[in-house]
């Protein structure tokens, strides 16, 4: 059931009756025109593209140093490489020190038993010449060792005669060359001789140049004149006697003037 609704004009006053609209109407304001796409579809297959936010670009950071930073870090570096420095020739230094002490050591070494075997070959008697032959025999090479046995057989016909005895005492034993393991030392020694000639002793100095191998444990290899110690009348090296020991010569007789 339909009812009629009235409403009054604001000017006139006078009712104005108002019809409602038909369902038709209603019908046909509802519906869309043919051919027309809906709004929401045409949305939904067209959607609107916004415009891409830009990436923001990041600034470059900056790194600020200050001036104390800057002098502390060049302090630290130099500090740094002196250190480095230092330890280098540290190490060089105790290296050299090491090889000088190494050096002497073995000097030492060289001359002591070059000085010790001098004064056991001026060291004789005649009364028996075993310990002699012995003593040059010892802590040299096969070879040499081979020829004092034919010396010892020698000098027994010659010192015997002479009833010779000698004693000596080191002057100085000094290293005069060295090739890697081979050493050269010069030892020379005070000889005190008795014989039927100088029945009181005499003095004289010998000199004995030895070759000393330190990798074989200081075996002597050569000697050199063996007999340096013995006077040259019977086979020695050149000595020189003492002033004591020389008789002066007679002065010349004079030629009297006008004679």
């Amino acid at each position: 059931m339909m009812t009629d609704e009235t409403t009054t004009d604001a000017v006139s006053g006078e009712p104005v009756s108002e019809e409602p609209a038909s369902s038709d109407d209603a019908t046909t304001k509802a519906a869309p025109a043919k051919g027309a796409s809906p709004v929401r579809k045409t949305a939904a297959k067209n959607p609107v593209r916004r415009p891409a936010a830009s990436t923001p670009v990041k600034a470059p950071r900056q790194v600020t140093l200050s001036v104390r930073s800057i002098v502390a870090s060049v302090v630290l570096i130099a500090l740094v490489v002196a250190l480095g420095v230092f330890l280098v020739r540290d190490i060089s230094a105790r290296k050299d020190l090491n090889d000088l002490r190494a050096d002497v050591a073995d000097r030492a070494a060289a001359e002591n038993v070059a000085g010790k075997y001098a004064v056991n070959a001026a060291t004789l008697d005649y009364r028996d010449l075993t310990p002699w032959i012995a003593n040059m025999k010892k802590g040299v090479s096969p070879d040499l060792q081979k020829q004092y046995d034919l010396i010892g057989q020698t000098m027994d016909q010659v010192l015997t005669p002479l009833r010779m005895q000698t004693t000596a005492d080191l002057i100085v034993a000094k290293t005069v060359s060295t090739s890697g393991d081979i050493f050269r030392v010069q030892a020379v020694v005070d000889v005190n001789t008795k014989s039927v000639q100088t029945p009181n002793g005499s003095n004289t100095t010998a000199t004995y140049t030895l070759t000393l191998d330190r990798s074989k444990d200081w075996m002597i290899t050569s000697v050199g004149d063996p007999t340096s110690a013995i006077p040259q009348a019977i086979g020695g090296t050149t000595t020189t006697p003492t002033p004591s020991s020389v008789a002066p010569s007679p002065a010349p007789a004079s030629t009297p003037a006008g004679g």
